[in-house]
């Protein structure tokens, strides 16, 4: 609706341009968290993981939804039922169910995606079968929310909610935000007591809980869904409505992907680097975690090298070798400690991160005939 400037207007009987801003501004950064993302882990990690394309997935998936609101938008969501036409309320109708279906997809591959990421960091068996035990989970509810919702009404118009034969799709809708809060209460718990175990400061342990804790803000937006669900319900005209329980929808699928990016900020990734990340990422390479002989070329400072055997039988220093040096006779080595300071987000902390280089002095001289290393 336009005023006489040529602005459109938002009233009380035309709420489709509220729906259409807040889907936007919601997107927006939804996006942003996502590249952000991606951005952090090739910057840190070096490599894009299994939860990584899984995200990007339901990110697809949110963008595809938030299309057919817009479609709904220009065909009568948030408009009166009256004022629309029926060709209007067709494609209404065909865009609320396509929404629906993609909204389920878009959420079931968040939640996936932060179980993958939870077992990549701790991938003991415990932690790995209680993943998949939520996976599993995951995945079943899903597969039968799109088979509920994609059938909701009878054939050959399983999209016609006013005039077909149809369930209790207030029942089944319902029945749905239930589980989802019930899911994410558990990615919320799950995670948590992974992280408890983690050998680190209590403060660090503290603020990595709360970045999966944040998903507590996605349960606010199911509720105020399901409470805007209710009214709908009681609504005499449904497409007016509908527009608070269309922001809902979209503030709770935004924050839902937002909040799976947050724990890959860079003081995250830096606090577990010690334990969970590091090894982790040396296991998925093939590389000994135990201080072995076996190693590759590093990525600057942040990869482990093999430690070298001193002559009172106690490993010490570091080495970019493949192979074991093995100083013989007198050689004489020099072990040399540099230590920096932690990064600015770390000063409380005690720690330091020590860089050790290997020096060995050699020199060759000549016994009958033969070559020989001395110091």
């Amino acid at each position: 609706m336009l005023d006489s400037r040529g602005q459109v207007q938002i009233t009380d009987t035309y709420y489709s341009p509220a729906v259409n801003i807040c889907a936007v501004i919601f997107i927006v950064p939804t996006v942003l968290g996502v590249g952000g993302r991606i951005f952090t882990k090739k910057a840190f990690v070096r490599k894009v993981n299994e939860d990584d394309y899984v995200i990007l997935a339901a990110l697809v998936f949110s963008l595809a939804q938030i299309a057919t609101v817009f479609v709904a938008t220009d065909h009568g969501l948030g408009q009166q039922w009256e004022n629309i036409s029926v060709s209007q309320k067709v494609v209404l109708q065909k865009s609320t169910y396509a929404s629906g279906i993609l909204l389920i997809f878009s959420l079931v591959l968040t939640k996936l995606s932060v179980i993958s990421f939870m077992q990549s960091l701790s991938p003991s068996t415990i932690n790995l079968r209680s993943g998949y035990a939520i996976a599993a989970f995951l995945a079943l509810w899903g597969v039968v929310s799109v088979f509920v919702s994609a059938f909701q009404c009878s054939l050959p118009n399983p999209y016609d909610v006013y005039y077909g034969k149809c369930l209790d799709v207030y029942g089944f809708w319902m029945s749905f935000s239930i589980l989802n809060i019930i899911s994410d209460i558990i990615l919320i718990a799950w995670p948590a007591l992974i992280i408890l175990k983690v050998r680190t400061g209590l403060w660090r342990r503290i603020i990595i809980v709360m970045c999966f804790a944040c998903r507590i803000f996605v349960i606010g937006a199911i509720a105020a869904q399901m409470c805007f669900l209710r009214d709908t319900r009681k609504s005499t005209d449904v497409s007016l409505d509908s527009w608070k329980l269309a922001i809902a929808t979209q503030l709770m699928q935004c924050l839902s992907i937002t909040t799976a990016c947050i724990p890959y900020l860079r003081p995250f990734l830096d606090s577990l680097e010690s334990g969970l990340l590091r090894s982790d990422d040396l296991r998925r390479r093939g590389m000994s975690g135990g201080g072995g002989y076996t190693g590759s070329g590093s990525h600057g400072s942040s990869q482990k090298h093999p430690s070298i055997p001193s002559k009172n039988g106690t490993r010490t220093g570091t080495s970019t070798d493949e192979v074991p040096l093995r100083p013989a006779g007198n050689a004489k080595s020099i072990t040399q400690v540099h230590a920096e300071p932690n990064h600015a987000w770390d000063e409380e902390s005690t720690s330091t991160r020590a860089e050790i280089t290997l020096s060995t002095s050699w020199s060759v001289a000549e016994v009958g005939g033969l070559p020989k290393q001395v110091s």
